[in-house]
């Protein structure tokens, strides 16, 4: 369920799923599925196999993986057999968490139902300081607080306090510590215990947590930190070895990965994303007026390609960053690219998919020739420059295979060489935006027109100060020079016969 939400496959509104996502994480299944509801509701999620998956998941009896958490921390300590531990203080921030957890103790732990009480804004301040009282007499087993219990509650004989997710303000931090850490307290040993879900961002919380409580002069060294293998990161990086792995591969597609599907026709894909916004749709038809489907179609191409054309109006960009957005959603994006930075991934564009582009504008070109009987026509604009859009095509792979990619790129484009001569590719680097920005020079001959392309592909999340820096940038040429082949051979396929 959670990977569904991790890497964007959950259809819906890009800031919901992200929310969604933060939510199953730190709250468990029944906040999640309190707000996925609402979502649904509000119509921000659609009406999809997923949508439906997860309505399934949501109305099975299974408890969260937060409220199972839970019950094995107190069947370690056990508010029944060690009475000197009683009253155990369980923090969550979700009132719908809170109530999980009681019914899960009383049903699974077998605790009286008088003996567990939650503790939230649903309670009068007298009844609230009635349930203080009566926990400090021993009544109380457990108590389950939300926000409310943060501040104002002192209880010192608390024994164990568990935090089931991770403020990162400091203030709230140390404000549920405060109330097991007592000067007053008759105990001399407490046990403070945190649940974390590995590799999501509540690792990222206790580390955020961790250092503003550090800044503010709080010893925190009793917290021992081994973030690293549980960060969001580890577990897409992990998940790349095992698909390349299981795939027999060196490197897996992006959108394999982030979809559990590739397009097989990654342009069309694109470009249909594209003609199906509405905005976008209109914005053409002010500016052309009615237009054919063939039209239609060669406008949309020329606007994703020329960077100039999208400046007709910011309506176009404004389409085109939805459409990529729908297409590159979920947590896994950021990851991808923190990843490409740290040099533990790195990445090439799919010489097959990309070079269809390559191919269409060769054919676009070839036909202004000959509609208006030029022997000669070319295109010094033609630029593969948004991220968005480049991330259908993108291949991933773990850092360490970056030697044996160069060396089968090598051997490829060494052959190609021999059949079509060198392509020309000159390398710049745009501190900005963290690009590579590479330029491919070459022409084609068929017989009757020449044609001349400098297409431009920008590689993103580029560290300048990579030690790997220099076979980074060989690898690009070779990428460039890859597709620019491929290009070439399907045109000669279809436009010389000799």
């Amino acid at each position: 369920m959670y990977d569904l939400l991790y890497f964007g496959r959950l259809p819906g509104e890009v800031r919901i799923i992200y929310f969604l996502e933060r939510t199953f994480s730190r709250y468990g299944k029944k906040a999640f599925c309190e707000s996925f509801f609402r979502a649904i509701e509000k119509g921000k999620i659609p009406k999809s196999k997923y949508a439906d998956e997860i309505s399934d998941f949501c109305r099975s009896e299974q408890l969260s993986h937060k409220a199972r958490a839970l019950l094995d921390i107190l069947t370690v300590y056990n508010p029944k057999e060690t009475p000197k531990l009683r009253p155990i203080i369980v923090f969550t921030s979700r009132k719908a968490t809170a109530y999980e957890f009681k019914d899960a103790i009383i049903r699974e732990l077998d605790v009286p139902s008088n003996k567990v009480e939650v503790l939230t804004s649903d309670l009068s301040k007298e009844q609230r300081k009635e349930l203080i009282s009566r926990a400090k007499k021993g009544d109380v087993y457990i108590i389950i607080s939300t926000l409310v219990g943060e501040e104002g509650v002192d209880i010192p004989e608390a024994g164990v306090l568990v935090m089931t997710d991770v403020p990162k303000s400091p203030l709230r931090f140390y404000q549920r510590l405060g109330r097991l850490i007592r000067v007053s307290s008759p105990m001399n040993t407490k046990v403070f215990v945190i649940t974390m879900t590995p590799k999501t961002e509540e690792y990222r919380d206790l580390s955020e947590a961790v250092w503003n409580l550090y800044r503010e002069g709080v010893d925190v060294s009793y917290i021992l930190l081994n973030l690293e293998e549980k960060l969001t990161t580890q577990k897409l990086l992990d998940y790349i070895r095992e698909t390349t792995q299981m795939l027999n591969s060196k490197w897996a597609s992006y959108m394999l990965l982030t979809q559990g599907d590739k397009p097989k026709d990654p342009v069309e894909y694109y470009l249909s994303a594209l003609k199906s916004n509405e905005k976008f749709k209109e914005t053409i038809k002010q500016r052309f007026g009615e237009l054919s489907d063939e039209e239609f179609e060669k406008w949309t191409f020329m606007v994703t390609t020329i960077f100039f054309l999208r400046a007709w109006s910011d309506d176009i960009k404004r389409a085109m960053k939805e459409v990529e957005k729908i297409l590159n959603k979920g947590k896994v994006v950021g990851d991808f690219d923190k990843l490409i930075k740290d040099d533990r991934l790195f990445y090439f564009y799919d010489p097959e998919g990309l070079s269809d582009m390559v191919f269409m504008e060769l054919e676009r070109l070839r036909k202004y020739c000959k509609e208006n009987q030029k022997t000669f026509c070319e295109n010094v604009f033609f630029r593969f420059d948004r991220k968005g859009f480049l991330r259908l095509f993108t291949n991933v792979f773990p850092i360490e295979n970056i030697d044996d990619i160069i060396k089968e790129l090598r051997q490829r484009v060494s052959k190609k060489e021999r059949i079509f001569g060198d392509i020309y590719v000159s390398i710049s680097y745009n501190p900005s935006s963290k690009a590579i920005i590479a330029n491919a020079h070459f022409s084609v001959f068929d017989g009757e027109v020449y044609l001349r392309l400098e297409p431009q592909f920008n590689y993103y999340n580029f560290r300048d100060n990579s030690k790997l820096k220099e076979k980074k940038l060989e690898l690009i040429k070779l990428n460039v020079k890859d597709i620019c082949y491929r290009a070439m051979e399907k045109y000669f396929e279809t436009y010389v016969k000799d």
